[in-house]
């Protein structure tokens, strides 16, 4: 799991491979809020948001993005059939 601070600070992308550099990238359970496994800060209010809100505006400075990937193998003797992620 890599959290990013920003859309854009979160790591490339390579078509067929994903993100490629995830040696240094933490684990998370899934699923599960981000700042529920530890990441993050949490926003909660009930009357007041504790920074400008302009929708459907998002601030930068507070747009946390979570990343992450899993690798699963297929068997070769599903070869032919219809496969679905959930």
């Amino acid at each position: 799991f890599h959290l990013s601070e920003t859309p854009d600070k979160t790591p490339p992308i390579v078509a067929g491979k994903g993100f490629v550099d995830t040696e240094s990238w933490s684990h998370i359970e899934v699923p599960i809020s981000l700042e529920c496994g530890g990441f993050g800060q949490p926003f909660y209010t009930n009357f007041v948001y504790p920074f400008k809100c302009d929708p459907p505006k998002i601030a930068p400075a507070i747009n946390y993005v979570g990343c992450y990937q899993h690798e699963i193998r297929i068997p070769a003797s599903w070869a032919g059939r219809r496969i679905f992620l959930y």
